[in-house]
Order: C-alpha cells, then structure tokens, then sequence
C-alpha cells in the first residue's frame, strides 16, 4: 500500500476544503420545502392518482379531490427528472383539463368547470410574472421577499429590484422587507411595478445585540450602530477595519503602521482604564476572537457590521465587553436563485508624503569644530566633507564633487553637488494589492448556505516586502421542523515577508545625504560602492542591504468555527445552544546576515578625529530567532428565551449560561552567533541560544437573566444582570456580578396628535444605567513566580559567579486585586423628518470607572520593588451626533444622499494612588536617556504628554544664555496636550445618477497633539528649519535673557554662536523633545469611488449575467496637517498599547491608493 503525503511547506490542499464545502452544501439542501422541492417522476400511461402518490412522496404535500368531479384513474404520461412542481402540476394541466389550487400543505383538484373560490390560490395554469420594487424615492431595493400567499414559496429581488416568479393570474403576492410596510398584491397581469413605504423605517429595523439576541431598533434603550455590506466595500478595501473609518460615531481606528502586515487600533468612546485594555471586544457570527482577526477577515463575506458603543449596550457579553463591542455578521446565502458572484480589485499604492526635508545645503557634520583645516576654508567656512551624511555643509553649486572614499582598486565615485530632492521618494516602490472573489449562495424556504474564497496579493511600498491572505468561508443553515441548525467556518492563512530590520532601514533612507541618489545603491551584490565594505556613508548600512539581509518571514493560520442549534419548544418559548471556537497558530523567522567588512573597510571606517572613533556598525555574525504561538479559544452558550405578549402587554425573558476557555503558548528562541552564513538554523550558533517559553489558561463562565418588557409598541423597559466567575482572581473575589438597565419611549406611536405627522415621522426617547467590571491582570498574578536570573547571589541555586539561576520576580502578588468596575449613564434620541428624508440620532454618556488597577513602590526591604492595587478613577463624559439626508436632493433620475456623525469626548482623570498625582503609563528613547512621555494626570486627559521642554520664564519666553545665545532645557517635563483626539467629525456623501455612483468619506479630527520621535532629521541638518538661517548665527525667536533671578529682558542681540552644537548633537542632547511635538489634527479624504452599474438591456444578451458593476476606487488621497507637523500621519503611533501619539521610524510612509474593480453577478 502506498502512503502518499503532501511535500512539506506547501499550504493545505483546497481540494480537501472544496469537498467538504460541497458535503455541506448536500446536507443543507438535501431536502426541499414544499412546493419547491425537484420532482422526478416517470409514468407512461399510468393513472393520474398514481402521480399524485409519487408526488406526496417528495413533497410534504397532500393531493384532495371529489371522484364526483374528477376521475383520478385518467391516464396520463409524465417524464421528468429534478423539475419543478409547478411544471409537473402545468404538465398534469394540459393532459387532464385540471386546475390545482394550493391551501397550506394541501393542494385541491378541481374540474375544469368548478368554480374557483375566492380566496384561494391558483395554482396552475401558471405563468412568469415579473417585477420591480422601489421605495417611494424610485430607488431600487434589493433583497425584498416576494412571496406566493399561503405558502412558503417565494424569491427576492436583485440588485436592481427586480424579481421573477411563477405564479398565476389572480395569486396574492406577500410583500416584505425590513423597515417597510408589508403589502399584499393580486397578480393581474405579467408586469409588476411595486413601491415600498418606509413609514417608522428606523424603529422596525432588526439589530443584533448581545449574544446575537435580535431585537427590533425602536426596544433599544441604549446606543448602536449599524454599517451594511454597500457601505463597507465601497471602495474594495481588503481591511474591514479601514472601511470602518469616519462612518460610526464615537467609534475611533487608528492605522498603527502601513505595512504589508498593518495593525490598527479601535477604540469606543474613549478611554477607560489607565494600564488595561480598552479596545472593543470583537464578535464574529456570535464567536468572540482576538481584535488583530479583523485583519483576516474578507470584507465582502460580510453582511453588516453592529457597532454596540457602550458598557450599556454590551454587559450580557461579560467584562470583556467593558469597552463596546463589534459584532460581524458574516453573509449567510437568501432563498431563490443561486446566484455567483465574482469580483477582482487592483488597487496601487504610493507614499502619500515624507516628512518635509529642506534640498539646499549638502554634507558636514560640526567637524570645523575641531578645528581641522581639512574641513574649513581659510574664513572659517565648512567645507564639503565627501563621506558625512549630515547636510551642514555648504549650500550646493553643481560643481562636480568625491562621493565617499576611493574603493579598493583606487576607483573614486563623483558626483554634481546638487541635491536629489526625490530621492527618498524613488526608494519606495509603487505597491499593489490584487484581490480576487467568488461565492456562491442560494437557499430555499428552509435554508440557506453561503460559500465564498478570496485571494489577495499584496506588494508593498517598501522593497521586496509582500503578503499574500488567502480564506475561505462556508455558512450554512437548516430548518428540520422545530430544529434550526446554523454552521460556519472560516479559514484564514496570511503568508508575510517584510523588512526584518525596519526601523534601521527607514533611519539610513531619511538619513541619507541629500546630494546622493539613493536608488543608485540598489544593487548591493554587483556594485562595488552599493556593498557594505563600498558604501559612501560610514555612520550608516546601506538600506537595500537591509532590505536583502534581515527578513522577517511570518505564516499565521486562523480558524473560526461556530454552530448554533435552536430548538421551538412552543411557539413562545425556544432554546438554543451555542459553541465557537477560534484557532490562531503563527511561525515566524527573523533573519540577519553576517556583517563583515574587508580590510580597506574597517581602515576607513576607523578614522579618528582626536581619539574619536567614527564607526558606525562593528562586524557581526549572522543571527535568527524563531518563534512559534497557538491560541484557542473555546465558547459555549445555552439559552432559553420566552417571547410572550399578553393584550398590551409584550414581555420576553432570555436565560444564559456561557463558559470560556483560552490557551495561548509562544514560543521563541534566538541566536545572533551562527557559525555559517546563509544558514538560519539555531542548532548552528557558536553559544547557547535564548530561549522564551510561555503558557497560560484562562476560563470563565457566565450567568446571565434579562428581560424586556414593552407596552402598546411604544413604551419598553429592557434589564439585564450576569454573574460572572474567573480564574483570573483569588477564589474570595472571582465572583461578582453587574447589572443593566434601560428604557424607550416612541411619542410617534403613543400620542395621537403626532401620528402621520408630516413633519416629525418618528421620534424616539431613551435613556440607560449600567454597572459592569473590567479585569486588567495577566494570568498568574495573584502568586509570586520565578524568573530567569545571571545576577550573582540573587537566586535558587546560590551561586556568586552570575550562572543562570531562578530568583523571585520582584513585583509582589496581590490576592486582594478586584475588577474595575465602570459606572455608564447614557439619554439619547432618535427623530426622523419629512417621510425619514431627515434622521437624527444624538446621544451623552457619563461613564465613571473606579478600582482601577495601578502600580505601587514598595520598600526594597520588603524583596520586592511593586505591587498592583485596586486605586484610582477615571471619568469619561461625551456627545454624538449622527445626521442622515436620504435623499438631501432627488430630482428625476438624480439622487444625493449625505450624512455626518459627530463626537465629542472630555475624559478626566479624577484620581490616583492618595498623595500621588501623576503616573507614567509610556516611554521614549533619546540620546540623553528615557524620554517619559504619556501620563494619567490628576485633572487633565488621559493620556497626556510630558516632556522636557525650553527653560522659560512666566510668561513662556525661552530663557537664552547671555553670552552664547543658547537656549537651555528645564529638568523637569511639561504638560503639552491630551494624546486622544476630543472632536472627530466623520462626512459622507452619494450622488446617484441613473447607473452611476459616486460617494465619498471624510474624516476631521482635532484637540490632541501628537510626539514625532524622529530628532535626527533636525540633528542631521535636513529639515528646512534647521536650514532656515544658512548655517549663520540667529537670535532665537521669542527669547529672554535673565539679568537677576526672575528678572527678565528681551533678547534682540545674543545670536546662538555654534549653530552645529544647537541643531547637530546627537538626539535630544541639546533640542528639547518639545521641539516634536505638534498638532495631531487633520482633515482626510477617507475614500472615494465612481461605480456604474452596467444597464441590463445590455447584459442581457449576454444572458448568463445578471448584474455587472465597474468601479473606480481610491483611498487618502488627500490629508490636510497643521503646519507645525512636518513629520508623518498623526494617526501612526510606536505600538498598540494605551500610550498613544507617539510616531518613530517603526512605521513606513503614509501612502495613497487608487484602483479599479470588476464584480459580475451570475
């Protein structure tokens, strides 16, 4: 027998997938509804009663006739094979004069003669009625039921609003959608032009709240928000979370980087905890994941994003739900035709903007100061020095200059003294992004399944970096009587090779001397002055060589699987069981090559200035780390729901229990000494490799009640409380419980004089109280652990000579640590104008969290050096606004839509630790030492920057030296500005012109600033400010001198007598980090795109294709910045953590990005 296995390193077969997609499809479609089930049936010159009993054998249907009227031992002769009832029933029609008239599950037959009564549904003779349904603006609605009264057959319509059905003349047509009013129309001829009325639009609309419980908009006493799949893939994007931006109130994505492999940041409503998490939770078809899956997700597998923005909204999911929720509903097929969907997207990216960089003074770095006559003329004035990078040197002249130092072989690289000023610009490449789609969905009155795969290439801005994601999704559910059964799966494996040293990379591209053009060092192996022994710069690698040395290779794995089995115990009363898991397994490979230099390299790049050794990288070996993670993540939920309405009275009572189980283990080991070059192993290294490895197990379980109460569909009073339990906390406190309540009141419905108002459609009141808690510890904290230790005399075994050894980890447990707990108090409104053409939604919350959990110092003598302690609180108050013009203008064929959301946060810290004011939560590196950066502050904004300043006088002017002009720091670091923006405003607009569609998104954020930890630009002479002058003496703007102690004179004289030690020592050493700081506002054009869809006149010939859309796409393609922000997009930031606006060289370029996409509809 032979074995057969597929060859390491290929990715998992999508045979095996297709297979198992297609059993699934089988299963769920297996059996039909009645009236749509496929008919085989072969009978030649049998009697007619005989196909009747074949025909109740595939259906559930049952055939009554009066022999009387009819004789059912006519013969008749059928052949047919999978088709259709009602062309097996016309087939009968025509043979035997019949006609059949559906009631339920039953179907008379009728002579020809008997009259027909009423109410009844003919069945046969059948014909295809068409149709098209619009609302009252003309605009068509896709997805509206259209459905044959009295049985579960029916269809829905396209794209466009159009719809076949076969049915005869005289049938009675059920109507539906969701939102409008439900109408029943006689079929009276072949042609249909239906409108919808959507009267109280808003209020009826379905939501999905906590724990995919549906409950009707006009029930919701608390703040949501609701993105559909047309809003969300306007412009193609392959990120969920960027085509979230500037459309939800209150809800802020930060893009942290614009790499192949980008992260972002969702916040609701602000802050809430000093040192814990505050990103939204992430649901995705009822499975809680980790929030970096929104990367993975397919954004056309989508049906529509529920955004729950509050505490209020969300306590039924537990304390991970402290901060809002998303919740995913993933697409899930529709009843009718199959229909197969097919897009493909092409999208280039180009770096939007550098920071600003001045091309009028080239190379020299301060060395006159040294008073070499090499590098000064006989006036003193800097020479051109052919190996610096730093441009404070000389203003260019065209003259024909050295490059470097003469190679090897005595060559020399020459060059004109000019500057490149697109050189920096012409590193990065043009990136794209290829994105191909196809799915398929169909169902019938008893199921559904969707199936869709997506691939999508990416190459980056950055060199040779690309990624490449590949997914595949199935949904599927069944209705077997009582039993509902609903299964998904997701499969997602994102394939990424970057830079592996980035930072390194981005400091020798801005750093590079502007007189170079740096794309000409692009072939580090075959040009001798683009190697690493040729380079021209000595303080700096090439950046290509970082780029073909030091890779960072990553393949992630990620799997989401959910079922959900409800069971209808009675008409009013259902259970159901719920169990999710998610599967992420991730391996990755950072290599560096050896750096080694030949002899004329080092010579050079040793040369010494007064016992100053200017050597920029010292040799090294080739180094790898390998690292390698798993997490699951295990949910279940049991539910038992009673939905009951008494007269005027309705009441719906939902019971629960969930459980959550998470494992998580990483793994890494590194070794930077490996004894041969090109070969990545870590059993090659010459010393012992590093090796991390860490495990934990989370679980919690949860009990939940809640109730909702309504009175005449106008008054609803809705409460919740769960009981939670986690194995984070000590035994005596893991126990604990929080409570929600909320209320809506619809003045529309309950007062008689603003019914069929004209003006005020609808309005509806709401207020909400909520207490739920928040744990912000890791696993293990509530026991001291050991770590790794090669101090001496400091662990277990005892040794003096620093072998390594376990020692106590110097933070003390704290079995008394408790959850925060945040208090969210929330009035809101909802009110709709002029036939819901106008629709406001505005809301303010309060939201208090108390019991935070912060560090304290304990005394050394104690062994220990912190302790974690419930202390401190936080306040967060706000305002939103969402306005919706739909239409703002219809005239004809012309419709323009627009829309606004507006949030307004203030966020305070209230207190701390008792006696202590201020606590630092983020840090920065300079040249002189930490740079404390991000602070919780008594009484200010959480965060809020500190940082080293000028020294000043009272009234701000910077205090100068009274002899060298210079400026000097003050010690301690000075509050700047809140991190956080308080003001978003989010704009969009559509203008619809028969097949034509133009829309776009805009964002404006403001009142936070932002901390640019890029000094060397300055440092190195390259911003036009350090350039401002010409390299000549000035007097600092703004400036005093202190004549007495805090006595004070302008300074109109003193110039700044070493204009290199002001701007070019290294890092913060002279300026101030204060001197980073700017504005964080900005205005951006989020996205834009011009879709047609084509006519189906003309789509029609071609038969096969229902809908075919073309659209242009195109993203950032304008910011506008504050002036004072030279440096790069205010929304980067160092990392993802709490300490947010700080930007560094981590992150590549902001880029723009255009495109174009097919999407063809079969």
């Amino acid at each position: 027998m032979r074995k057969s296995s597929a060859p390491p390193g290929k990715r998992p077969g999508w045979g095996g997938i297709v297979l198992f997609s297609l059993f699934c499809i089988y299963a769920l479609s297996a059996r039909g509804s009645q009236g749509q089930a496929d008919i085989r049936i072969t009978l030649n010159h049998q009697p007619a009663e005989k196909a009747f009993r074949l025909i109740e054998k595939q259906t559930r249907l049952t055939f009554h006739f009066d022999k009387t009227e009819i004789n059912p031992g006519q013969v008749v002769t059928l052949h047919f094979d999978k088709a259709p009832l009602s062309t097996v029933l016309e087939a009968l029609s025509r043979q035997t004069g019949w006609v059949f008239q559906q009631r339920g599950d039953k179907i008379l037959v009728l002579g020809k003669d008997t009259p027909l009564p009423p109410e009844e549904l003919s069945v046969l003779p059948p014909g295809i009625v068409k149709g098209r349904v619009t609302d009252v603006s003309g605009t068509p609605l896709q997805g509206v039921t259209i459905q044959i009264q009295g049985t579960m057959t029916g269809v829905q319509t396209d794209a466009d609003g159009r719809f076949s059905i076969n049915v005869a003349s005289g049938t009675t047509l059920i109507v539906t959608y969701v939102g409008y009013e439900t109408q029943e129309v006689k079929v009276t001829g072949a042609d249909l032009a239906l409108v919808m009325k959507d009267i109280h639009k808003v209020l009826n609309e379905v939501v999905v709240t906590a724990l995919g419980i549906k409950r009707q908009a006009k029930e919701l006493g608390y703040s949501t928000a609701r993105v559909g799949n047309a809003e969300l893939n306007e412009t193609k994007q392959t990120n969920l979370a960027t085509e979230l931006s500037g459309k939800v109130s209150g809800l802020q994505i930060n893009t942290i980087d614009n790499s192949v492999n980008p992260t972002t940041r969702l916040v609701l409503r602000g802050n809430r905890s000093f040192l814990g998490n505050n990103q939204a939770l992430l649901i995705v078809d009822g499975v809680p994941v980790d929030l970096n899956y929104i990367n993975y997700i397919n954004p056309n597998d989508v049906d529509n994003v529920t955004v729950l923005k509050g505490a209020n909204a969300a306590a039924l999911y537990g304390s991970d739900a402290s901060n809002g929720v998303l919740i995913i509903n993933t697409k899930k097929g529709s009843q009718g035709k199959p229909s197969i969907t097919v897009s493909s997207t092409i999208t280039q990216e180009r770096v939007a903007y550098l920071p600003e960089l001045q091309n009028e003074f080239g190379p020299h770095a301060g060395e006159y100061q040294q008073g070499y006559a090499l590098f000064t003329d006989y006036n003193g004035n800097r020479l051109y020095i052919p190996f610096e990078q730093q441009a404070q040197g000389p203003a260019f002249n065209g003259d024909t200059v050295l490059i470097g130092f003469p190679q090897r072989d005595g060559s020399v690289l020459t060059g004109p003294y000019k500057a490149y000023p697109h050189a920096k610009y012409d590193f990065f490449n043009k990136g794209y992004t290829w994105q191909n789609d196809i799915s398929y969905s169909s169902g019938d009155d008893k199921g559904s399944f969707y199936l869709s795969v997506q691939d999508v290439n990416t190459k980056g801005i950055v060199p040779d970096d690309q990624s490449r994601r590949t997914g595949f999704r199935f949904n599927g559910n069944r209705t077997y009587g009582k039993f509902t059964a609903t299964i998904g799966l997701a499969y997602n494996q994102f394939q990424v090779s970057q830079d592996g040293d980035w930072a390194d990379t981005y400091f020798s591209v801005m750093g590079f001397p502007p007189n170079i053009d740096l794309p000409a060092f692009k072939d580090v192996n075959n040009y001798v002055d683009a190697s690493i022994n040729g380079f021209p710069i000595p303080y700096s690698l090439n950046p290509y060589w970082y780029i073909n040395n030091s890779r960072d290779n990553v393949t992630s794995h990620n799997l989401v699987s959910n079922a959900d089995l409800t069971y209808r115990v009675t008409p009013w009363l259902t259970a159901t069981y719920r169990v999710g898991m998610n599967l992420f397994v991730g391996d990755g490979k950072l290599t560096t090559a050896d750096k080694s230099y030949s002899n004329d390299a080092i010579l050079y790049n040793n040369l010494s200035f007064s016992g100053d050794n200017y050597v920029a990288f010292p040799p090294a070996p080739p180094a790898v780390t390998d690292s390698f993670g798993i997490r699951t993540n295990l949910n279940t939920t049991t539910m038992v729901s009673a939905d009951k309405t008494f007269g005027d009275f309705s009441g719906k009572l939902i019971l629960g229990y969930t459980t959550n189980s998470a494992y998580e283990r990483t793994s890494i080991q590194s070794s930077s000494s490996l004894a041969f070059a090109g070969f990545y192993n870590i059993g090659s290294g010459t010393q012992s490799p590093l090796v991390g490895d860490y495990r934990q197990t989370i679980r919690t379980t949860g009990a939940f009640a809640d109730l909702t109460l309504g009175y005449k569909e106008y008054l609803f009073i809705h409460g919740s409380v769960r009981r939670d339990q986690s194995s984070l906390l000590a035994e005596q406190f893991r126990t604990f419980y929080y409570p929600g309540v909320d209320a809506a009141f619809i003045p529309t419905e309950a007062l008689p004089w603003l019914k069929d108002n004209k003006i005020l459609s609808f309005a509806k009141l709401r207020a909400s109280f909520t207490k739920v808690g928040n744990i912000n510890i890791p696993p293990y904290s509530l026991a001291n652990t050991y770590v790794l230790s090669t101090t001496p005399n400091n662990g277990f075994p005892f040794t003096s000579t620093g072998t390594t050894s376990y020692a106590i980890n110097q933070t003390i447990y704290n079995p008394l640590l408790k959850p925060e707990f945040t208090t969210a108090r929330e009035v809101g409104a909802e009110l709709g104008f002029l036939r819901n053409r106008v629709n406001v939604q505005v809301a303010y919350y309060n939201e208090k969290t108390t019991n935070q959990t912060v560090p304290v110092q304990v005394s050394p003598v104690s062994g220990y050096n912190i302790q974690y302690i419930n202390v401190g609180e936080m306040n967060s108050k706000g305002f939103e606004a969402d306005l919706n013009l739909t239409p703002l203008v219809r005239f004809g064929s012309f419709r323009w839509n627009a829309g606004a959301n507006l949030s307004v946060v203030t966020n305070r810290v209230v207190s701390l630790l008792p006696g202590t004011s201020e606590l630092n939560i983020g840090t920065s590196s300079g040249a002189k030492g930490t740079v404390t950066n991000d602070y919780a502050i008594v009484g200010q904004a959480y965060p809020y920057l500190k940082v080293i300043d000028w020294a000043r006088d009272p009234q701000g002017h910077v205090i100068v030296d009274p002899v060298t002009g210079l400026p000097s720091q003050d010690p301690n670091p000075r509050p700047f500005g809140q991190l956080n923006p308080t003001t978003t405003l989010g704009l969009n607009t559509s203008f619809q012109y028969k097949g034509f569609t133009l829309s776009a998104v805009a964002e404006f954020r403001t009142g936070n600033v932002v901390f640019n930890n890029e000094p060397y630009i300055d440092e190195f002479g390259l911003t036009p400010r350090s350039a401002a002058s010409g390299h000549q003496r000035f007097v600092y703007p703004n400036s005093v001198i202190e004549t007495a102690p805090g006595k004070y004179v302008p300074n109109t004289t003193t110039t700044i007598n070493d204009i290199f030690l002001f701007w070019g020592q290294n890092g913060f050493a002279y300026l101030p980090p204060s001197m980073f700081v700017s504005s964080a506002a900005f205005w951006k054009v989020r996205e834009i795109s011009l879709a047609y869809d084509i006519p189906a006149s003309v789509l029609h010939k071609a038969r096969v294709i229902r809908k075919a859309t073309v659209t242009l796409v195109g993203r950032n393609l304008f910011t506008w910045r504050p002036k004072d922000n030279i440096w790069t997009d205010p929304e980067f930031n160092d990392d993802n953590s709490n300490a947010v606006g700080q930007n560094s060289t981590s992150q590549p370029p902001p880029v723009r990005s255009f495109g174009a996409n097919l999407t063809l509809v079969f």
